[in-house]
């Protein structure tokens, strides 16, 4: 989930991380990656931190989908 929680933040930051000397390389703020791509890939790994979860309680699986909205907000 951090990972998806940071493309997350790189999908929302990519126009202002293009001038910033640390993280004008990244994928999307090098134009390397598109936006397109870059929803694929969190998808992908939404899917894997699901197929972790769904092994758990449903109380477990009812507390990590309200989680998500951090992990967007808060990377």
């Amino acid at each position: 989930m951090r990972g998806a929680g940071c493309c997350v933040n790189d999908l929302f930051d990519k126009n202002f991380d293009k001038y910033v000397q640390r993280t004008k390389d990244r994928p999307l703020a090098s134009g390397k990656v598109n936006n397109y791509e870059a929803g694929l890939f969190i998808c992908f790994q939404l899917f894997i931190g699901l197929m972790v979860v769904i092994q758990f309680s449903w109380q477990v699986i009812l507390f990590s989908f309200s989680i998500i909205p951090l992990v967007i907000f808060y990377p």
